[in-house]
């Protein structure tokens, strides 16, 4: 069994090469459909092709997590402490981040991307909505253990090691913030390709989700939100 890491230096060269592992693998999609266009809406085999990558991506954070030695989910005993309203807080971060959105937009936030050969025209088949809901769990698992659990974690464990020198309760603070903010900035930065508005959107709720995830560290209720937010976006599209 391999020992975890422990060294700041090589925790944080880890984290780094782990989510840039990450969004390589997210371009593998649209790389081989030909598009990186997710105007209207996206055919069964690109939907159904992303939620197999998310999995992998899932697979691989996890593992990393562990070898990195990121502190467990749930409270500080590692009691997982998921409650029924935490999903729906989720569910309603997206809806205000769909809000902010589309207000943006209205002021010219909007980027009009080309048509993309993954768009399917047809009715939305049976086949078509079990993957889209496999694209949404996988989606939503995927960014909320990247971005919540893995790089927020992760971050604030690096920069904690940094800081506390002097000051630990000050120290641990300061870290968490800065850790959330990187992550919320990587997760506008990620939704870019909806826009300016899209990246502002998404790093407001980034943040937001981060410190609902701080309250009992149970990114798995988070995913659940995502995923509805995601599943009924799809639903939605024409």
């Amino acid at each position: 069994m391999e020992s975890p890491i422990k060294s700041r230096s090589m925790k944080l060269a880890g984290l780094t090469a782990v989510a840039l592992a990450c969004l390589a693998l997210g371009r593998l999609p649209p790389l081989l459909s030909g598009s990186s266009s997710l105007q209207g809406r996206p055919a069964a085999g690109y939907l159904a092709l992303t939620a197999l990558v998310a999995a992998g991506q899932v697979l691989l954070l996890v593992w990393a997590s562990r070898r990195l030695d990121l502190p467990p989910t749930g409270d500080l005993a590692g009691r997982q402490t998921a409650v029924w309203w935490r999903p729906l807080a989720a569910l309603a971060v997206f809806i205000v981040m769909g809000l902010l959105q589309a207000s943006l937009t209205g002021l010219g936030g909007a980027s009009q991307a080309a048509a993309s050969p993954l768009v399917s025209s047809g009715s939305r088949s049976p086949a078509w909505i079990v993957a889209a809901a496999l694209f949404a769990i996988g989606i939503g698992c995927q960014e909320e253990l990247l971005y919540r659990r893995f790089l927020a974690d992760g971050l604030d464990s690096c920069l904690a090691d940094a800081t506390n020198d002097g000051d630990p309760a000050g120290g641990a603070t300061r870290s968490r913030l800065k850790a959330e903010l990187a992550s919320s900035l990587l997760f506008g930065f990620g939704h870019l390709y909806q826009g300016w508005s899209g990246g502002l959107a998404a790093f407001v709720a980034g943040w937001l989700l981060c410190r609902l995830y701080r309250r009992g560290r149970d990114w798995p209720s988070l995913a659940l939100g995502h995923a509805a937010w995601d599943f009924f976006v799809l639903m939605m599209r024409a």
